[in-house]
Order: structure tokens, then C-alpha cells, then sequence
């Protein structure tokens, strides 16, 4: 397969950020004042479509609104 080291190598997902610079980690840990566990929680579950749209992670979704 193609699948990087976790699934959120790649392009952007529903939910998924993909690839991404890896100077972001700390950067938002040193200006956002996020934790690494905030951070995951907004590559994993807030980013992608989601992240870009503000509506869903589902094209359906986004097109309605």
C-alpha cells in the first residue's frame, strides 16, 4: 500500500489532515498553547473537509449549506 506511518499521511480527509510540515507540531505548541494531545485531536478529528468547510466531513453536507 501507499499508506504513510499513520493514516494521516497523504491527502486531506473528511477529518484527516494530511501531509503536513512537521515545523507546525511546534509551533503550535510554543504560539497556540496546545498540548501534543490537542494537537492530534486537530489533525485527526478536526482538520480535512471538516477543518476547511466549518460544516462536515461530507461533501453531501458541505455542497447543501
Amino acid at each position: 500500500t501507499s499508506m504513510g506511518f499513520t493514516p494521516l499521511a497523504g491527502l486531506a480527509m473528511g477529518t484527516r489532515c494530511g501531509d503536513i510540515d512537521p515545523a507546525v507540531i511546534p509551533y503550535l505548541v510554543n504560539t497556540a498553547d496546545m498540548s501534543i494531545n490537542d494537537i492530534d485531536v486537530l489533525m485527526n478529528k478536526k482538520s480535512g473537509i471538516l477543518g476547511v468547510s466549518g460544516v462536515s466531513s461530507d461533501f453531501r453536507d458541505v455542497e447543501s449549506a
